[in-house]
């Protein structure tokens, strides 16, 4: 670990309870800002550390478009074009999504996407990513995926397929999902089921994994060059910690061949740094620097 970075806000602002890169910036995210109307900061990518102190330069702040509890930023996705934001307690967990764009060096909202499924607890913008600037997939909380895909004629995005998966018996829900920008989704649900779904052939394959169920297995994901990396942490919002949460991340090498994945091996496990229950619950890769977020901070690792 290189540095630790402090953001200075307090334990109800949940700073850094989900981090995603462009090319030009980082997004960091705060869903507990103002009593969970949440907020999203932007910040430069261009980091410079002198003297081991890092620093980073502000670009903006997103607030919330709207005056409730909404967890405003609880998930992000962001192109150089697009920037995604969950909403997902927004009308009682129905969920929302809100979609930026970056237009003369700001962001700027120019549409709401409404669930898909307008009944309380369905948790639409459970989890999001774009695949590119033209395809976004969102999850809700009954293992379906969402697949919009963007019409140039009327610039909206419209959807086009819808994804079922597994349900197990521990956890009812989807979680998390991530893309290798290949052709491939990479699933998981709480449980040690990690799921692999091929877009284009909608061919589904699961992997049991040897992971504790004392943790929330798949909290979050990264795909970096062939190697995925899986949460095993708290995730927000949560108020009463169990005691026997056990944070760590568990590294994965991702084996191919002409079907798609082949293989899927464990080679590495970090561990929590000071028991944090939130460590890895937003990880990202740049320059073969790791940045690793736990509870108002991120943890920084090289190579």
């Amino acid at each position: 670990m290189l540095q630790e970075i402090d953001y200075g806000l307090d334990d109800i602002s949940l700073c850094g309870s989900y981090i995603t890169m462009n090319d030009n910036f980082i997004f960091v995210s705060s869903n507990g800002n103002n009593m969970y109307n949440g907020l999203v900061t932007v910040y430069y990518k261009n980091v410079t550390k002198e003297n081991n102190v890092i620093t980073i330069t502000k670009h903006s702040t997103i607030y919330s478009p709207e005056y409730l509890n909404t967890n405003f930023g609880i998930k992000l996705s962001a192109t150089n074009t697009y920037l995604a934001v969950s909403g997902l307690n927004y009308d009682v967990y129905t969920g929302i999504i809100y979609l930026y764009k970056f237009i003369k060096d700001c962001w700027i909202n120019i549409r709401k996407i409404y669930s898909i499924k307008n009944n309380y607890l369905n948790g639409f913008g459970n989890n999001l990513f774009f695949l590119n600037d033209d395809i976004l997939f969102v999850s809700d909380f009954y293992n379906n995926i969402y697949e919009f895909i963007y019409n140039t004629d009327k610039r909206k995005f419209y959807i086009t397929n819808t994804i079922k998966i597994m349900e197990t018996k521990e956890i009812k829900y989807n979680l998390n999902m991530v893309s290798d920008n290949i052709n491939n989704l990479f699933i998981t649900n709480n449980t040690n089921i990690l799921t692999t779904y091929i877009i284009n052939k909608n061919i589904v394959s699961y992997y049991k994994e040897n992971s504790p169920h004392n943790c929330f297995y798949g909290s979050n994901m990264y795909f970096y060059k062939n190697t995925l990396f899986v949460s095993c942490s708290l995730y927000y919002p949560f108020y009463n910690i169990p005691d026997n949460i056990i944070s760590k991340i568990f590294i994965y090498s991702i084996g191919y061949n002409d079907y798609g994945v082949s293989n899927i091996m464990l080679v590495q496990i970090i561990n929590a740094i000071n028991n944090d229950p939130y460590f890895g619950t937003s990880i990202s890769i740049y320059d073969n620097n790791m940045i690793i977020c736990g509870k108002n901070t991120a943890h920084q690792y090289t190579k």
